[in-house]
């Protein structure tokens, strides 16, 4: 779904619901702030539409406003000229299937929201936004989270912004019964404090241990950053008593970490797409364990594709960009960009006398990890490995691409210090690894290898680092909230030589805050839909007329910008094609 709008007419909350069609002729949309009988439908870009409709009020369903910086406590809270105050008394009231809780945008609100009550199927509880401007702000102080659901189902919360809390920003969880129907939308979660003494902490976290059953989760356009607890989002089930079912994490983005960014831990048939993280693993001294940046663990389907990780780190091993854990089954990590991190790219374990089973690493670009040379030495760029009694039964590395240019000579694929089972196949095959190592392959004979090329160079074709005051810019014309990921994933690489504008032909003017944008310029304007790589003299020097896909765009903007930030000073600088490199011959095992 593209986007959801809400008109308020005498208490009762009409809901427009639109999903993004491509390929057609035209798009429509209500006017900003129009009644139900004055919708003006306007036109927007050609070659993609907006399939809509008008979902009634729901019988018996309310709306609640709250206002805290005008509102009262004493007051029905039924309209916002009767608004609430506080979060207490929104946490002290039993809300029933269908109702709305609106906080009003540019308010700052104190303490904990956790309102009491469950939705049901058709009919959850929504939490958002009313008025226009900044997202309301839920500053939990050293609460226990800003926004809690506990032993709750049916809930829908969006269009919020939260600060602080301990050990958490935003908390799902329960003890008992089935927890379903939960859909985070459009949150920023920041500024989580205290030590972290468990992985399952940190800015989104949803939990479901002993006997709970969670499952329905969407998790889509969160941004989550700056953290001393463990992960950036983290959802976590009970591999023996139940794992969470039918998890999505897209659109998403998680920085400045101290553990791990986006993991899936005991979950089935999950994905996270479209999603990005960055500056994970920045805990001083391991306490708890060893972070990566984008990884699951003890998850059956699951499925981690069209992600980006860069600058991840970690106190002590690991420090890689995506990871099928011990105990998987049927993992695929797939056309993902992972780069410049201390660790590896992307790894496979088995471990605690279990088997992992079907892991499928495939499509992804891996460019320049293993910048911390005691990772390099120890995990490659791709790390298979196993320990106590731990067994792997079909693992599959296919046609990815690594560029391996480590500040020592050791192997970019490690996969000899594993254990098989089983009668599923286990293949390294058409993969391209440049590199300008001595052995570039060290693997364990249980592995068919085929079709693999090493061609001898260190590091992709890059510019110099750029200079000068005039900059690069990244135009996306259309509502593509995925690809919005990715134009905020090269803003954080290349501060200073790059700009980035979102073209829309009728922006909603509440977009910028909904999708926190940032840096990134909203203006109005049409044309065909997709992004475009532009010169400082306003030259094309890429263009996607569809999604651009993390790999293929960050490797454009390595060859036109240079090594990123903050790599630039110390990367090497190679302006020759990956052809004239690979002249003087690759050889192929």
């Amino acid at each position: 779904m593209l986007r959801s709008q809400d008109w308020v007419e005498n208490n009762w909350v009409y809901t427009l619901r639109c999903w993004e069609v491509k390929r057609m002729s035209a798009a429509w949309w209500p006017q900003e702030g129009g009644s139900m009988d004055q919708m003006h439908l306007r036109r927007t870009a050609a070659s993609f539409f907006l399939f809509c409709f008008l979902l009634p009020p729901l019988a018996g369903a309310r709306t609640f406003y709250v206002d805290c910086s005008s509102g009262s406590d004493d007051s029905e809270g039924s309209s916002a000229a009767a608004a609430w105050r506080t979060l207490a008394k929104v946490s002290g009231t039993a809300f029933s299937p269908g109702d709305s809780i609106l906080l009003a945008r540019g308010t700052r609100c104190a303490g904990q929201l956790w309102p009491k009550g469950s939705g049901e199927e058709g009919r959850p509880i929504r939490v958002g936004a009313y008025g226009a401007g900044p997202l309301p702000v839920i500053d939990a102080g050293n609460a226990e989270s800003a926004i809690k659901l506990f032993d709750q189902h049916h809930w829908e919360v969006e269009s919020l912004e939260t600060v602080g809390g301990t050990p958490y920003g935003v908390f799902v969880s329960g003890t008992r019964g089935d927890l379903r129907h939960f859909v985070l939308r459009n949150l920023v979660v920041h500024d989580v404090t205290g030590e972290a003494k468990t992985k399952v902490s940190g800015l989104v976290t949803i939990t479901a241990p002993g006997s709970a059953h969670l499952q329905d989760i969407v998790i889509d356009g969160i941004t989550a950053y700056n953290t001393t607890q463990w992960a950036g989002i983290v959802v976590n089930g009970d591999w023996l008593a139940g794992r969470v079912r039918n998890v999505v994490i897209r659109n998403s983005i998680v920085h400045h970490v101290y553990g791990d960014g986006m993991v899936l831990w005991a979950v089935e048939d999950g994905l996270i797409e479209k999603s990005a993280a960055w500056l994970t693993g920045l805990q001083p001294v391991e306490n708890i364990g060893t972070p990566n940046g984008i990884w699951t663990w003890m998850c059956r389907r699951c499925t981690v594709r069209l992600t980006e990780g860069f600058f991840i780190d970690s106190p002590g091993v690991d420090g890689g960009v995506f990871d099928i854990d011990w105990g998987n089954e049927h993992n695929l990590v797939e056309n993902n960009y992972g780069h410049d991190a201390q660790g590896y790219c992307a790894a496979v374990f088995a471990a605690e006398k279990l088997t992992t089973q079907d892991s499928v690493i495939r499509g992804n670009l891996c460019i320049d990890n293993g910048r911390s040379p005691k990772l390099a030495l120890r995990q490659g760029d791709m790390y298979i490995s196993t320990w106590e009694g731990g067994r792997l039964d079909g693992v599959r590395i296919e046609n990815n691409t690594f560029y391996w240019n480590p500040p020592l000579d050791t192997p970019a694929i490690q996969m000899d210090h594993a254990d098989f089972a089983g009668a599923d196949p286990n293949i390294l095959a058409g993969n391209t690894i440049w590199t300008a190592v001595s052995h570039a392959l060290h693997v364990s004979d249980s592995i068919h290898c085929e079709r693999n090329v090493v061609a001898r160079a260190g590091a992709p074709p890059a510019a110099a680092p750029c200079s000068g005051p005039r900059r690069f810019r990244l135009v996306l014309t259309g509502a593509d909230r995925g690809q919005l990921v990715f134009l905020q994933t090269a803003l954080a690489q290349y501060p200073g030589c790059l700009e980035a504008e979102l073209l829309l032909p009728e922006a909603a003017a509440n977009l910028v805050y909904d999708w926190n944008l940032g840096s990134v310029r909203l203006l109005q304007g049409s044309g065909e839909p997709g992004l475009k790589l532009l010169s400082p003299e306003g030259q094309v020097v890429a263009h996607w007329p569809g999604f651009a896909p993390p790999a293929e765009l960050g490797l454009v903007l390595r060859r036109t910008l240079g090594i990123p930030s903050p790599f630039a000073a110390g990367g090497s600088h190679n302006l020759r094609r990956d052809e004239e490199l690979a002249s003087g011959g690759g050889k192929s095992r």
